[in-house]
């Protein structure tokens, strides 16, 4: 996406860089310590971006925002790689991912509100999120956040940069081919029910359309890795 839309490569780079102002104003500095430690905190998050053009932006942002010289934080930000990657402990699976991306623009809500339904999302740690999204509301990115746990709250904001950059139609293709693994999952449900009740010719429909989704599937490549 840099290479063939440089402007809308960085207006996803402006709405990536947001996360930074929300933690500065949802957790509490009381000290030159604590300062020290959101700063490293976020230094480690911004590490995670593998392009230079990405990660030069991000560290001019933090630089901004603390007052911190780009060469100091780039020389911690080597120390922390040599030092090897933290485990994140919590783990966002693929319903948080397309959940947390559909936060990205009025496009991108749309498309998850057309693509799919609640239903779709039964995961409880998203419910607040989920119950959100799938209103006619328009999106308050502070209110959403602020509604789930810390730990999950704090792992999306960490993961919403490498996020960052997933255009509308990888989105599209995501969301389809979640959907159509949810409706595989049913239709095989209610296929092996069918079976044990002997019930062949609706079966045999079922069966149909099985085969239907699964060559869907096939043409479908989502980017949203699948868990």
């Amino acid at each position: 996406m840099v290479h063939e839309d440089p402007s809308r490569f960085n207006q996803f780079l402006d709405r990536a860089v947001d996360f930074i102002d929300f933690i500065r104003q949802h957790r509490e500095i009381s000290s030159i310590g604590d300062e020290v430690s959101l700063i490293n905190d976020l230094l480690e998050t911004v590490g995670r971006a593998s392009d230079p053009i990405r990660l030069d932006r991000y560290l001019k942002r933090l630089s901004m925002a603390f007052g911190v010289p780009e060469a100091t934080l780039k020389r911690n930000l080597k120390k922390e790689k040599k030092a090897g990657p933290v485990k994140d402990e919590t783990v966002i699976d693929k319903e948080g991912k397309l959940l947390f991306l559909a936060l990205q623009s009025d496009d991108y809500l749309d498309l998850i509100r057309k693509e799919t339904s609640p239903q779709d999302f039964q995961n409880p740690r998203y419910e607040s999120l989920r119950n959100f999204i799938f209103t006619s509301h328009p999106v308050d990115l502070a209110r959403i956040i602020e509604g789930l746990d810390p730990e999950l709250r704090g792992a999306l904001l960490k993961f919403s940069i490498s996020w960052v950059g997933i255009d509308i139609d990888d989105y599209h293709n995501s969301l389809s081919r979640f959907h159509l693994n949810r409706s595989l999952k049913r239709v095989e449900a209610e296929a092996n029910k069918l079976a044990k009740e002997e019930k062949f010719a609706e079966l045999k429909e079922k069966q149909k359309e099985i085969e239907r989704i699964k060559r869907n599937l096939l043409t479908i490549k989502g980017v949203v890795d699948e868990t």
